[in-house]
């Protein structure tokens, strides 16, 4: 092994040398009043984009909001619940998410279809605050914006944030600040549950896009309320 070692060094010792005797011979010769010419050589970049970028625009969580609440309050409200929208498209052309909700109805045997009529669903769309860490990526800046929202249970859309042109590339942590569910309770003690539907949409404007649409993405959740 110590044998190797030292011819290894030899070699490399003697290369140096090689190089230092040839440069005044090699320079001379490319010393001509005739020298000149260019060359054109391409520069290739490939990007991989990384996990849960890979050109979509989709929503990655929806929030689910519970209330438990007794028959003489008139509002209840949740617990903070997230949704998580992810831009990876490249375009920083804005998208908006929009929100329905059902009616309340029961959903166990002895009550069977009573619903739950004239109720509203506000909250605030956080982002006031830095981005959020998801599983530990740092998320991008330039966040979508602030704003408030009431949803009525009726099945008409309401937009509840929106990311203009240029923001909300990127994933997004979206938390929504004192969801408050707004009615007369009634005093059956069952649970009743709304069926709400979240829908993102690409573009600039701040439509409210119709569920369904061909450049939506959409997602379905339950909010049960539990009346006691």
């Amino acid at each position: 092994m110590t044998f190797l070692n030292k011819f290894s060094t030899g070699l490399l010792s003697a290369g140096i040398l090689f190089g230092v005797l040839a440069a005044p011979v090699v320079g001379h010769a490319a010393d001509t009043s005739n020298n000149g010419g260019s060359q054109t050589t391409d520069a290739k970049v490939n990007i991989t984009a990384p996990s849960g970028k890979d050109g979509s625009l989709t929503i990655v969580k929806a929030p689910i909001f519970i209330f438990n609440g007794t028959s003489d309050s008139h509002q209840i409200q949740a617990d903070s619940d997230d949704l998580i929208v992810n831009d990876g498209t490249g375009t920083a052309s804005g998208w908006h998410v929009s929100a329905q909700m059902s009616e309340f109805s029961v959903s166990d045997g002895k009550n069977l279809g009573q619903k739950l009529t004239g109720y509203s669903l506000s909250s605030w769309t956080n982002l006031g605050a830095a981005p959020k860490l998801d599983k530990g990526e740092q998320l991008a800046g330039d966040a979508p914006v602030k704003t408030g929202w009431q949803l009525s249970a009726d099945g008409k859309a309401a937009n509840v944030a929106n990311a203009v042109a240029g923001d909300g590339v990127g994933q997004w942590v979206i938390p929504f600040d004192k969801v408050v569910l707004t009615g007369n309770f009634p005093k059956l003690n069952t649970q009743y549950t709304s069926k709400m539907t979240w829908t993102l949409t690409s573009g600039p404007t701040s439509s409210v896009p119709a569920a369904g649409d061909s450049n939506s993405n959409s997602s379905t959740t339950d909010s049960p309320n539990a009346g006691k």
